[in-house]
């Protein structure tokens, strides 16, 4: 869903540093946002707002991803141990590869 070329986390990686725990920091920081982001959208039905609450989350998946791409590279783990995350997550859930639950 996310495709964020690694062109664009090495430059990242450059201007923020490699300081896994600064890193780690910043995605917390950025999951705190996107907490935040989801309670003013939560809180925002049924009521008139000047700013669309969707951009905000969109913009926080954005850094929590950003930030989750970095973090993860920094601590050597690989889109493989994701992945193999991602497997168990569906097998626990009894999820069949390309069928929706419906």
């Amino acid at each position: 869903m996310i495709n964020i070329p690694e062109s664009h986390i090495d430059q990242y990686v450059e201007i923020f540093g490699k300081d896994v725990l600064k890193q780690m920091d910043i995605l917390q920081e950025e999951c705190a946002e996107l907490i935040k982001a989801l309670s003013k959208y939560k809180r925002s039905l049924g009521h008139y707002t000047t700013v669309d609450p969707i951009d905000n989350i969109i913009e926080e998946i954005t850094h929590v991803a950003i930030s989750s791409e970095i973090v993860a590279r920094l601590l050597s783990i690989t889109p493989d141990d994701i992945q193999k995350e991602i497997n168990k997550k569906a097998t626990k859930f009894n999820l069949k590869k390309g069928e929706s639950k419906k």
